[in-house]
């Protein structure tokens, strides 16, 4: 598995922090904070492909790892769970909330209901 530290994705992505290091924890999944094409948001990656650890994980692109991004409408659902679960601390949670902030008042702005 790459350290969730070390993948670059496309040349849009830019990761800020990482919330949780799926090659860290012993876990199958890596969550970041970015920013894609200057916006904040939500990144994701799953540390397996066809049920087996690999290398690379999944998304990649071009034989490199690469980060899926979140929905705007996903990342209140996404943390919750990653703090009820006790992936991420509350601190980590409210500064995630507070990073994306940008993004979520853009989302609700556009008629979305929270």
């Amino acid at each position: 598995m790459v350290q969730a530290k070390l993948v670059k994705g496309a040349a849009l992505w830019e990761t800020v922090t990482i919330l949780i290091d799926g090659k860290n924890v012993g876990d199958e999944d890596s969550l970041a904070l970015g920013k894609w094409d200057g916006s904040p948001c939500l990144g994701s990656r799953y540390d397996r492909r066809d049920g087996q650890k690999t290398e690379i994980g999944f998304p990649y692109s071009f034989s490199h790892a690469s980060w899926f991004v979140l929905p705007n409408w996903m990342h209140t659902a996404v943390l919750s769970a990653a703090l009820s679960s006790g992936q991420i601390n509350p601190q980590q949670f409210q500064e995630a909330v507070k990073f994306l902030e940008e993004s979520l008042n853009d989302h609700y702005a556009g008629g979305a209901k929270p």
